[in-house]
């Protein structure tokens, strides 16, 4: 069970990397667009953002936390614990910078950016940015810790097969 857990866990924190990555990558031609243009793309490019980002920020933590359970008092469910708290503070760093950005782009009538939209252009972006660094840093946290486990458990069946 802890097997499967672990991919899950993985799996879901590889889930979690994909829209911020998304994001993140975007940032060099949003950086370009004017106004108009700017909101055009945020009030219709990324409403299938939402189902995304939820499943996946609230589902990589779970799926970490159950792992953890599974394999309690290891370096494995610390590593667990740890990147479910990184991908957390992920997604409150979303509901304190971004959300407002979103909810103040969504009220914007089609063709008149908000005021001082440059700024929540930079907000927006810069909180993508950094729940994409706590979600990519909670990763490498657990993928750290599980191959540092395969790595034992391989040395430790190396040796019970050279000393059979």
């Amino acid at each position: 069970m802890a097997h499967r857990l672990r991919l899950a866990a993985l799996l879901m924190l590889v889930f979690a990397l994909f829209a911020p990555a998304g994001h993140v990558l975007e940032i060099p031609g949003k950086l370009r667009l004017g106004a108009e243009a700017w909101l055009v793309v945020q009030q219709n490019l990324y409403p299938g953002y939402a189902v995304a980002g939820a499943v996946s920020l609230l589902g990589a933590p779970l799926a970490c936390a159950a792992f953890a359970w599974s394999v309690r008092g290891t370096a494995e469910a610390r590593a667990a614990w740890i990147a479910a708290a990184l991908v957390l503070a992920g997604l409150a760093a979303w509901a304190l910078i971004v959300a407002p950005v979103n909810t103040e782009v969504a009220a914007a009538a089609p063709g008149s950016p908000p005021p001082g939209w440059i700024g929540l252009r930079n907000r927006w972006e810069a909180g993508h940015a950094t729940v994409f660094v706590l979600v990519a840093a909670g990763f490498l946290v657990l993928l750290r810790a599980v191959l540092a486990h395969a790595r034992a458990a391989s040395t430790s069946a190396a040796r019970s097969a050279g000393q059979a």
